[in-house]
């Protein structure tokens, strides 16, 4: 009977931990291909794409720390089958996790230039980031929302859902970059400046695809202003749980990316 319950608990972590370990393959692979086309135009290109990548990693991975600390969360309600605590942690993990792309979004879309700056990055190269900046900081806008409801559905066991998602947007981005890098098809070749609006549009495709498959296929995920009202409890159960992954995610990104920034001013 143990030999068959760890059987099961086998086959349950793979059929759950596989989708997510060729999602992040997926994501890290799509990362490369960017990397690839965006080298064909010049040095210049290829260092002011790294100075996007590497904000794009740290909000990334500073609102995945969101994510994952509210999966954890909804996984303790979906599995004592409370849908009403579920949806509510549900809505409190989108506002707050929503909260935070918009506040990084602001911050890059008004000031983009000093990114660049703090590289100590000048002339066209500074320029070519600053212009890059401003256009994946829409990608980064929807982030928050992205992330949210990726939590929601994984914790209900769709993984694999996440996964399908997750093809369809990294497809879209490397097609659209290829479009719109080189300027196939009849469309403009727009250089770096291309790149980042295949990111911007392969996002937005992801969380229209993420709301038609909660519509569509998980009711129940559908939240309702009543999901919005917090009690005290639920807020202070929500930071308890949350607080610690969302800030070791925090350090580890803010970590890297200083070492990164300290590296970029020294050469």
């Amino acid at each position: 009977m143990a030999e068959n319950t760890y059987s099961y608990f086998l086959r349950r972590v793979v059929v759950l931990g596989l989708p997510l370990v060729l999602q992040s393959l997926l994501f890290s692979s799509a990362g490369f291909l960017d990397n690839l086309m965006v080298s064909q135009l010049g040095t210049q290109e290829v260092a002011a794409s790294s100075i996007g990548a590497r904000v794009f990693w740290f909000v990334g991975i500073f609102i995945w720390g969101m994510g994952t600390g509210m999966g954890v969360l909804l996984a303790q309600y979906w599995g004592a089958k409370d849908e009403q605590g579920y949806r509510r942690n549900f809505a409190l993990g989108a506002s707050i996790s929503t909260f935070a792309s918009t506040l990084v979004f602001l911050c890059v879309w008004l000031f983009p230039s000093v990114i660049p700056a703090m590289f100590n990055t000048e002339g066209r190269t500074a320029e070519l980031a600053t212009n890059y900046l401003q256009i994946v900081s829409i990608a980064m806008l929807f982030a928050g929302p992205t992330i949210s409801m990726d939590a929601a559905l994984r914790a209900i066991g769709k993984t694999k859902v996440t996964l399908y998602m997750s093809i369809a947007e990294i497809g879209t981005n490397v097609a659209l970059s290829f479009i719109l890098i080189f300027g196939y098809f009849g469309a403009p070749a727009l250089g770096l400046t291309g790149a980042a609006y295949g990111t911007v549009a392969a996002r937005l495709l992801r969380v229209i695809i993420s709301l038609l498959v909660i519509q569509l296929y998980n009711p129940m995920l559908i939240l309702r202003p009543r999901d919005f009202s917090f009690r005290r409890s639920t807020l202070v159960k929500y930071f308890n749980i949350t607080a610690p992954i969302i800030a070791g995610s925090l350090i580890w990104s803010g970590g890297i990316f200083t070492y990164q920034l300290i590296m970029g001013r020294a050469t």
